[in-house]
């Protein structure tokens, strides 16, 4: 392989699947979230551990971050980044809202009930 992404939801190259592969697949997938919410600008952060994404559509937050702890569980952050100032050239960054200790199979609740935003059409087989 040369490294480039391939696939749908590929963040790295495909001999290595870090954590961030994971959260973003348990979430519907990167195309699925842009069709959804407007997602864009998918990171992985934190050597893996974190996925970071900006979305559109919600007036209470337009970050989130979901990270893998060592718990085997995950903490949600959304956040609100405001419009960067001209005179600090500074942006503004406000916590609307932060989940601990999330499993897995309640990471897209956490985040449509944060946000009133739908990640899926109907159930998606849960």
């Amino acid at each position: 392989m040369d490294g480039r992404r391939t696939g749908d939801d590929a963040m790295t190259t495909t001999s290595e699947i870090k954590p961030a592969d994971i959260i973003l697949r348990q979430l519907g997938g990167s195309r699925r979230l842009t069709v959804m919410i407007g997602a864009y600008d998918f990171y992985s952060d934190n050597g893996g551990r974190t996925l970071r994404f900006r979305f559109k559509g919600c007036p209470v937050a337009n970050l989130c971050k979901v990270t893998l702890e060592a718990s085997d569980t995950y903490t949600v952050k959304l956040e609100k980044l405001g419009r960067m100032s001209r005179k600090t050239y500074t942006i503004p960054v406000t916590v609307a809202a932060e989940f601990g200790d999330v499993y897995a199979e309640n990471l897209r609740d956490v985040i449509e009930r944060a946000t009133g935003l739908y990640l899926s059409m109907g159930t998606m087989g849960r």
